[in-house]
């Protein structure tokens, strides 16, 4: 979720297949795909612009930009009736309009095959190069004055063999690391001590208790091996990060259906530091996989994964990363797909008191204006809540763009014509989603106030406090379809209970907030889906006021506050 590559852990390298190229899902060649003799090439390419409402990532001081993004990219591809061999390059290339310090070029090149030595036996491997940048959000951000730049060179080989119900799979991996410096204000950040090589091997022993469902086993070994012999402490005396552990799992693999396929593991991992002074991490493993095709216009993937990753936070030999993530991804029509996707990270640093939970979730869609060219939407929030207050962040990003894929990507149920023809207007009737509409709402919700500023005698604050209750409104608006296009107005009100106090002794502070009523409104933009569902985007302001107590040796005072949004 942090999208930081430089912190993957070494795992059992997987054999290429239909479904499973370069990890990314191969796409059907008989539409989105050149034919070039034996090989199948997919060129595209797309232009966004970005919002990004925070682009440090910081609790405080939040600073936004627009950021411009060109992101090519090529996949070629073999169809072979025996054996595969891929190719993927790609790029993305940032322009900030006002901070210009953070522009970036990220680009990538892999490759992969497999050898089928028989019907039940291969070889395979693969090997990939990127020049990619650490984002503000990661963990092990050092926040200099331009991103933190480093090259991933990685590889991985393996064998496959079936015997009957029986199979088994053996691979290595290999990956280096090699971080630039960057400088900051008061000097530079000599990230050398962050090179380093990672090695891998990895076996895998299944058995099919039917055609439909198979147990394994399965034990990887790694080991992380740093340039410098005392490297990576972010203040504090320098440590000795280089590494060595394993993890063990049993778990099945179940094909319930055609369209429906889950993976779940449980197991044990171990990593050993060379210092004494970094925690060793014991800790159960587990993970999951969910595959399922809900119809024929719904596809809904899943995952569940734990790791040990490398940081360079000081006191912390590492941190146990366990994730879990969603994506639906619906085609309401032809030309028109929309996605929704959840995620969320459980961040625990070994050997310190810090504990980051990080959750990620938006929504977007993709929509085929002509059989070769799309245009994009996308939103994504992103929130760091940490039991160190200085780390926290929201982050808004807001993105649209424009792309072009060669051949077509798109040919609807008939010829490119009918396609780019298609009539999924309305009738010109009254629909469902024309007129005036009133409604209610009760439920549960929080209050949260983040403080950071001086604080007594040159001092300072960062600190969290939250509560919650319960809260009621209503809201009323009109809306009016155009064909298919529907516009609306709405108005809302809230009354909360929401609160949270925070008190000591009698003669020390006493202090409130509690969150009383809003109010807002707002415009509604959205696309009627045959009188069946309405699709909408709602943009507004909304005025909420919170009332403060505060008590000080027991002299109290109250503030009435209104905050508009």
């Amino acid at each position: 979720m942090f999208g930081d590559r430089a912190t993957a852990q070494v795992s059992l390298p997987k054999e290429p297949t239909e479904q499973s190229v370069l990890s990314k899902q191969s796409r059907s060649p008989d539409v989105s795909a050149y034919r070039v003799g034996s090989f199948l090439l997919s060129p595209s390419l797309t232009l966004s612009e970005l919002y990004d409402d925070n682009i440090f990532a910081t609790r405080k001081d939040e600073r936004d930009d627009f950021i411009t993004i060109l992101s090519p990219s090529l996949h070629l591809r073999s169809d072979w009736t025996q054996h595969k061999f891929n190719v993927l390059t790609g790029a993305n290339v940032a322009r900030y309009l006002h901070d210009g310090l953070q522009d970036y070029e990220d680009y990538w090149v892999e490759a992969d095959g497999r050898y089928d030595l028989s019907g039940k036996a291969n070889v395979f491997g693969g090997a990939r190069f990127s020049h990619l940048h650490i984002p503000r959000t990661s963990p092990n951000e050092v926040f200099g004055i331009r991103p933190t730049i480093y090259r991933e060179i990685g590889s991985h080989v393996g064998v496959f063999r079936q015997w009957e119900d029986l199979s088994m799979r053996l691979g290595g991996t290999f990956e280096r690391l090699d971080f630039d410096d960057v400088g900051t204000i008061t000097g530079e950040i000599d990230n050398d001590d962050r090179d380093r090589n990672s090695f891998g091997a990895g076996s895998r022993l299944g058995y099919a208790l039917s055609t439909r469902y198979e147990a394994f086993v399965q034990g990887a070994y790694d080991r992380r091996m740093y340039d410098a012999s005392r490297c990576c402490e972010s203040g504090g005396t320098p440590v000795h990060r280089d590494s060595q552990g394993f993890n063990v799992a049993a778990g099945l693999n179940l094909d319930f259906s055609e369209t429906l396929n889950a993976e779940l593991l449980g197991g044990y991992l171990s990593q050993d530091y060379v210092d004494s002074n970094l925690k060793d991490v014991k800790s159960l493993d587990f993970g999951g996989l969910l595959r399922w095709r809900a119809s024929p216009t719904t596809t809904i993937r899943g995952f569940l994964d734990r790791s040990v990753e490398e940081t360079i936070v000081s006191g912390a030999s590492s941190y146990l990363h366990t994730q879990v993530g969603a994506k639906v991804t619906h085609k309401v029509l032809p030309r028109l797909t929309v996605n929704v996707n959840l995620g969320y990270s459980h961040v625990d640093f070994q050997g310190i008191r810090r504990l980051d939970h990080v959750i990620e979730g938006g929504a977007g869609f993709k929509y085929a204006v002509h059989p070769n060219f799309f245009v994009t939407a996308d939103y994504q929030l992103l929130h760091r809540d940490s039991n160190v207050p200085t780390v926290d962040y929201f982050q808004n990003l807001i993105q649209v763009g424009i792309g072009g894929e060669l051949p077509a990507a798109f040919s609807g149920n008939g010829s490119t014509v009918d396609a780019m023809t298609e009539n999924v207007a309305l009738p010109n009737t009254e629909t469902p989603w024309s007129g005036l509409y009133i409604g209610g709402q009760v439920g549960f919700g929080g209050l949260m106030s983040e403080l950071a500023g001086p604080r007594g005698a040159g001092g300072t604050l960062d600190a969290d406090f939250g509560g919650k209750g319960f809260t009621g409104g209503g809201f009323a608006g009109y809306g009016q379809t155009f064909r298919h296009w529907y516009v609306g107005a709405e108005l809302e009100s809230e009354a909360s209970q929401a609160k949270w106090d925070h008190s000591g002794n009698p003669d020390r502070r006493v202090f409130s907030v509690e969150k009383v009523v809003g109010y807002g409104g707002a415009f509604r933009v959205g696309y009627a889906l045959r009188n069946v569902a309405l699709v909408y985007g709602r943009v507004g302001f909304i005025r909420t006021e919170f009332t403060t107590d505060y008590s000080h040796e027991g002299v109290p005072t109250s503030q009435d506050d209104e905050q508009t949004g």
